[in-house]
């Protein structure tokens, strides 16, 4: 088995693992110093943990009273009302120097939409014009390739035209014979 992590040492040692993996755990621990060596040592600082005790902390004699408390909290809570009061009033802006500073703004993200606006129309019209250009390419190509068929038609229809008149030529100058009465 490999060396258990040290969340597995810690499940182990607060005896949190279901059955199979604890007992696998403890058959590891068995066979492995290092790691009984560490969690016997993680056992012994639990321990002091456990036996260290806290002394009580007496209260100054101001903080029994009943009402120095509230009383305390109020004149803190006026002071830092007081100081941001007087904070605010000494850097503050007027409401000219905030009504310029808006208009400022709006004025950059209104020049800030147009240059975008007509990035934007350049780019369309760029792409609408590769693509008409393209289209006409293959209008030109469609239309010689048309051209080109039907000149064959053409010259096919004459061609077939001459030989259907030689036939009526050649049927003509067939001598006729009646054939004779029965």
């Amino acid at each position: 088995m490999k060396h258990p992590s040290r969340e597995e040492m810690m499940s182990y040692l607060y005896d949190e693992l279901e059955s199979e993996p604890r007992r696998a755990l403890a058959c590891h621990f068995e066979e492995c110093a290092p790691c009984r060596a560490h969690l016997a040592e993680w056992r012994s600082t639990t321990r002091q943990l456990d036996a260290y005790a806290v002394a009580p902390v007496q209260s100054p004699q101001w903080k029994q009273q009943r009402w120095a408390r509230p009383a305390f909290a109020a004149a803190a809570a006026a002071v830092v009302l007081f100081a941001g009061f007087a904070l605010g009033r000494s850097s503050g802006v007027s409401r000219a120097e905030l009504e310029s500073a808006k208009q400022d703004v709006e004025a950059k993200a209104l020049a800030a939409g147009r240059t975008e606006a007509q990035r934007q129309l350049q780019q369309f019209a760029s792409d609408v014009g590769k693509r008409l250009d393209t289209l006409q390419a293959q209008q030109s190509s469609d239309y010689a390739s048309l051209r080109k068929e039907l000149e064959t038609v053409a010259v096919l229809t004459e061609a077939g035209f001459r030989q259907t008149e030689n036939r009526f030529v050649a049927l003509a100058d067939l001598p006729t014979t009646v054939p004779p009465a029965p």
